[in-house]
């Protein structure tokens, strides 16, 4: 709203990229963005516990879904903002009640970022490097108990950076 832009998240809690993927080009025609922001990748990084161990979604299919949203989002017309993934509190995420997924460590994540900036400068969109951004607040609480979520502080700062990386592509 602060950009005078049209923005529908079309995100659910525990999505995938192929979850997004999947959906994606039917919520975008129903929303009718101006822009699309995509920040996926962290429940990408998941691992599974006990007897099902594995990734959920392997970097190379993060790759090909990421791809696929962001030539959809160009395909429709709109512009298109990727951001890379915020890293996470490891230690805070050992004391998190869920055992039944092992989030990645940081050096893992890192792995799917690089491929969103890849990816991101191959198609000539928006980047929007969260990562690089939250490390100019090292002594900062940034998360929610879980570790993995964003606290409110977090997102601010995550908004004026998305906002940031559109207006500067605007000039």
């Amino acid at each position: 709203k602060a950009g005078g832009i049209n923005a529908t998240n079309i995100s659910f809690s525990g999505a995938t990229s192929t979850d997004m993927y999947g959906n994606f080009y039917v919520h975008m025609v129903n929303s009718k963005p101006d822009i699309i922001s995509v920040l996926i990748g962290t429940n990408d990084s998941l691992s599974k516990a006990g007897k099902n161990k594995g990734k959920i979604v392997s970097v190379i299919e993060f790759e090909r879904n990421l791809r696929g949203i962001i030539e959809d989002g160009i395909d429709y017309g709109a512009k298109v903002l990727v951001s890379t993934i915020p890293l996470v509190d490891e230690d805070a995420m050992k004391n998190a009640p869920d055992k039944d997924f092992v989030l990645n460590s940081n050096a893992d994540i890192i792995k799917y970022n690089d491929v969103i900036r890849k990816v991101a400068g191959e198609y000539g969109v928006i980047l929007a490097d969260l990562e690089k951004e939250l490390m100019n607040y090292p002594d900062a609480a940034l998360h929610e108990p879980d570790g993995v979520h964003l606290n409110f502080e977090g997102q601010k700062i995550m908004a004026e950076l998305w906002l940031r990386s559109v207006l500067r592509e605007e000039k």
